[in-house]
């Protein structure tokens, strides 16, 4: 049970990281496409 909480603790934590880079990414091209 522990083990499997830790799991989805992790993948959520990696899933929030991926959302974050990406959310950066198109913020990023957003930027260089209104200057």
């Amino acid at each position: 049970m522990l083990v499997l909480q830790r799991e989805t603790a992790s993948s959520r934590v990696a899933g929030y990281r991926w959302q974050n880079a990406s959310a950066s990414w198109y913020f990023s091209v957003f930027l260089l496409i209104r200057s």
